[in-house]
């Protein structure tokens, strides 16, 4: 094929757009503030949805001298009012959750056992396995442990020496003597931007002009090449400073704080977040109904809605299914009485049902509020909603008032199929209440109908159905993991396999006392990729205890189906 000069042109135009942005972006919650009228410094567009924004770039704008401020929404801060004030309704009592004491030993001991699910920012398994080694017991500590999972740390080698040297397993040693005021409440190592901006002013001797820009690589780690373009300035300026200092020391301080292009946080940010991890756990702790409600309402993290409702049961907090008489908008706290006194329960909403709208929801409670409902036939005539809409509140269990879940769904069948017969000319069809011998759903079957059409069962866990066949096949549940291997079963509530993991899986088992996770090694990963799509397995292991953290290294696994034999597969070495 003889040269074209097509393609010649072609060659040349890509060379030409090469570095040309594609489109134009928009900063997810980048706000700017000016003295006068941003017309005056920048051009003003409207974007796709209508907001207007700046044509510049967010580094142009910056170096204009505008004021940059990120303004990013986090669902948890709507978790925490939405606790406060359902507290405040359901007790009368205002809770100040700005002004509670943050050395609450209750809290700390929640924290410290990595039952942080449902929490902000430390309820993945990466998370809950660090905070249970770490051990945070104060303030202080648990802001450095929002800031120890982030690729700067990370990438810096910096998190394990951190929490060896925080639990006294390991010496805290310093670089160099200058670096120990930064590093001291850190055990030594770099974990927080300030630090990294100190040690280029005092150990490098930049000035504070240069050692803003110091920081402003290392938020990109795009231009990580800029970082090390400043190597050769930083380490020569580090030996005029210091002397004595040997190069392979210099070096090996700036590795240190060049990783840190790869995004670590601030101490201010740490601490802020800090708060309201704090403030979260509280709530679990002391206002468990209010908070549950909440992260129900919210949604704010990586679980389902059943994980959260079993979480919340296992921290002693009672849930109750939609409920055409009882149940709000939102997830509402309602007074009950158990054996052990007064308590609040939360009751699931009618939106929570799968089909029905916040819409339908509220004509359904308008239409209550003006006179209670006296039947099925009485809601069907009342409101105008469509037909998947009541038998989803009939398949849920919200209609048992008038009867079971059979019964109230056969008589929905007759009165929508009546309406339709009707609407087509046919005669309108004699509708009789009487109805067949339905029997009553057993309790798996209740769960089964719940999870279809409401995202949980507020019954048993699942796996609680299948205990006996699974104690007598050798299964442990996961509360009770004992010895050097065990064998487990549980529902998977979250698979990770995180770049900065070095090719392991984190798997989150979860059976009806508890949860574990489990380690697969990068080697196995593949023989076992398919077998980690299911949503229940059977997992044999090495259990790994560190401090009031279990995990289970994966050896052999199965997927658990309750009609097979619960046999382990063939074993698997890594």
């Amino acid at each position: 094929m003889g040269p074209s000069p097509l393609l010649d042109i072609l060659v040349q135009l890509t060379a030409q757009l090469e570095g040309v942005p594609r489109h134009l972006g928009q900063h997810s919650g980048g706000m700017l503030l000016s003295r006068d009228a941003l017309e005056r410094y920048t051009p003003i567009r409207a974007s796709a949805n209508g907001v207007m924004i700046a044509a510049f770039n967010k580094d142009d704008v910056e170096s204009m001298g505008l004021v940059k401020l990120d303004v990013l929404g986090l669902r948890s801060l709507s978790v925490v009012q939405a606790a406060v004030d359902k507290t405040l309704e359901a007790t009368g009592q205002p809770l100040e959750i700005d002004d509670i004491p943050l050395d609450d030993p209750r809290v700390y001991d929640l924290i410290c056992a990595g039952e942080t699910l449902g929490l902000f920012q430390i309820e993945s398994p990466g998370q809950m396995a660090l905070v249970a080694k770490h051990q945070p017991r104060d303030f202080q500590s648990l802001i450095a442990q929002i800031a120890l999972l982030r690729p700067g740390p990370i990438q810096g080698n910096a998190v394990h020496p951190f929490v060896r040297r925080a639990r006294g397993e390991e010496a805290v040693t310093y670089p160099h003597p200058s670096l120990e005021p930064i590093l001291r409440d850190t055990h030594g190592v770099m974990l927080y931007q300030e630090q990294v901006m100190e040690i280029a002013h005092r150990f490098a001797g930049f000035d504070w002009g240069k050692v803003d820009r110091f920081r402003k690589l290392m938020g990109k780690f795009r231009d990580s090449h800029e970082m090390q373009a400043l190597r050769g300035e930083f380490v020569n300026a580090a030996r005029a400073t210091h002397p004595d200092c040997p190069l392979e020391t210099i070096e090996e301080v700036f590795q240190s704080c060049a990783k840190f292009a790869g995004y670590g946080f601030p101490r201010s940010h740490s601490a802020a977040f800090a708060k309201t991890v704090y403030q979260t756990a509280f709530l679990k702790v002391y206002h468990g109904a209010a908070y549950f409600a909440g992260v129900l309402e919210h949604h704010p993290g990586m679980y389902s809605r059943q994980t959260l409702v079993h979480e919340a049961q296992r921290h002693g907090v009672t849930l109750l299914p939609p409920n055409l008489e009882k149940s709000a908008l939102g997830f509402a706290l309602e007074p009950i009485t158990t054996p052990s006194g007064s308590s609040l329960a939360i009751r699931l909403p009618l939106e929570s049902v799968k089909h029905v709208s916040l819409e339908d929801a509220r004509l359904i409670l308008l239409e209550r509020a003006a006179h209670p409902f006296a039947s099925v036939d009485d809601l069907h005539a009342r409101v105008p909603v469509k037909r998947d809409v009541l038998e989803a509140l009939g398949t849920t269990g919200a209609l048992e008032t008038f009867g079971s879940r059979r019964d109230v769904l056969w008589r929905l069948g007759e009165l929508f199929n009546a309406r339709g017969a009707a609407g087509q000319g046919s005669p309108l069809l004699e509708v009789t209440p009487d109805l067949p011998d339905l029997s009553w759903l057993d309790p798996l079957e209740l769960a089964s109908w719940d999870a279809a059409t409401a995202g949980a069962s507020t019954g048993a866990h699942v796996m609680a159905f299948h205990r006996a066949s699974l104690n007598a096949s050798g299964v442990t549940p996961i509360s009770r993991m004992t010895g050097e291997r065990c064998t487990v079963a549980g529902v998977v509530i979250a698979q990770q396999r995180p770049p900065t993991a070095k090719g392991f899986t984190f798997v989150m088992l979860e059976d009806e006392s508890g949860r574990v996770q489990v380690i697969v090694p990068p080697k196995v990963y593949p023989r076992v990729e398919a077998t980690l799509r299911s949503r229940c397995l059977i997992v044999s292991g090495r259990v790994q205890r560190v401090a009031n953290w279990r995990g289970l290294v994966l050896e052999r696994i199965r997927v658990f189906a309750p009609t097979q034999p619960t046999r382990m597969s063939h074993r698997l070495s890594a």
